[in-house]
């Protein structure tokens, strides 16, 4: 085997040690995640435990989105959240089901339907925000060990990866 040989291989290593990073992080993103845990614990309510464990990370998406006003037009949610409108659609069921939002008509145009958090929702909502808090203050310990140049690189390397694997 040749030193470029070697090389490849090496780089072919870094690029299955990538991958497989990413797969570990997207795979901590399911129903029974940490975040879900930690976001349980940080309630009272047995009420809003139970509805926790049922919402997925793009329920949880745009249920913050959501409380980022006090309502939105529902075609709005997709652009804004970067979920499909099928998506969306299933989320805010979804949602209802376990009253954390409701939509309603518009009263200005009948055919638009707005959406809006309940205080279950906007509660849920607080929590989830700290959590982010937290794991923001995490991240920024850990990156403190890595220059500007690094992180920027990082970030830069995994919108490529990304592209690859969209297409």
């Amino acid at each position: 085997m040749n030193k470029y040989s070697k090389e490849i291989t090496m780089a072919d290593q870094y690029v299955n040690d990538i991958f497989d990073e990413l797969s570990m992080f997207i795979s901590q993103d399911g129903i029974q995640d940490d975040e879900k845990i930690w976001a349980a614990n940080h309630v009272d309510d047995p009420q809003l435990k139970e509805i926790i464990a049922h919402l997925s990370t793009t329920d949880i998406k745009v249920m913050v989105q959501l409380a980022w006003d006090d309502s939105y037009h529902a075609k709005q949610l997709p652009s804004l959240t970067g979920v499909s409108q099928a998506t969306v659609s299933r989320v805010l069921t979804k949602l209802e089901k376990y009253d954390v939002a409701y939509k309603y008509r518009d009263t200005k145009n009948n055919k638009e339907v707005l959406v809006r958090l309940t205080d279950k929702g906007r509660e849920l909502a607080v929590v989830h925000t700290k959590l982010d808090q937290a794991l923001l203050k995490q991240a920024q310990e850990v990156m403190q060990k890595y220059s500007r140049d690094d992180l920027a690189k990082f970030v830069s390397m995994l919108h490529d990866i990304r592209q690859i694997r969209a297409k």
